[in-house]
């Protein structure tokens, strides 16, 4: 890699978000966001960059190590670390064993890990991406759909990626309650969650009136 891209991954960052139970309101993980270096560089400028470059995986991995690091000094018991992971790095022979190594190094276990298949892109080559999935999931990783619906539909790989959790996006969630498409939408992938298996996750809720609709 070029010297100006090495310098951009070393001085990453990340912050971690959690995720509450609505039935109980305690927090049963964190979601760890992208922070480039810069206060003007927006991480969706970051991840266009890293996919235009021929990069993407090189920070997945850069922005897990920060993540695991962040991590085993955070996660209490029971509680989980959401780590997003694009496509095209899922697509990266090799990438699930690298990620492997970063958390050993790191010291953070894969079973206390849940990977985010975002849907920033389509998978188009899903022998290489179902192959790393099955590796993390031997290693004890459970898996997350992100913005379930919102992108490249990867419900099509749904029964080979067995996700634990669905997330809605934020652009959906936020104000569920007062648009009744939304609503629409909730109530819709809820019930798909359920027949599937799946716990639901819903982004965006910022006001108690949204939280009590999440609950109802």
């Amino acid at each position: 890699m070029e010297p100006r891209i090495h310098s951009i991954l070393d001085a990453l960052d990340v912050a971690v978000q959690p995720l509450l139970s609505l039935a109980t309101s305690e927090i049963a993980g964190y979601e760890a966001l992208a922070r480039p270096p810069g206060a003007q560089v927006a991480p969706a400028a970051l991840f266009e960059t890293a996919l235009a470059g021929g990069w993407m995986t090189e920070l997945e991995l850069a922005l897990a190590g920060r993540a695991f690091d962040t991590a085993v000094g955070l996660l209490g018991s029971g509680q989980r670390l959401f780590l997003n992971v694009h496509p095209t790095a899922l697509e990266s022979r090799g990438f699930a064993q690298r990620l492997r190594r970063v958390a050993t190094k790191q010291g953070m276990r894969l079973g206390r890990v849940v990977v985010e298949i975002t849907e920033q892109g389509p998978i188009t080559a899903p022998e290489i991406a179902l192959a790393n999935i099955e590796e993390l999931r031997a290693a004890g990783a459970l898996f997350a759909l992100d913005d379930f619906g919102s992108g490249y539909a990867h419900m099509r790989w749904l029964h080979e990626i067995r996700p634990r959790f669905i997330k809605i996006a934020q652009s959906v969630g936020t104000d569920f309650e007062r648009v009744p498409w939304r609503r629409s939408v909730v109530q819709n992938v809820q019930g798909f969650a359920k027949e599937a298996g799946c716990a639901v996750i819903v982004e965006g809720i910022e006001t108690a009136a949204t939280a009590d609709a999440a609950r109802e």
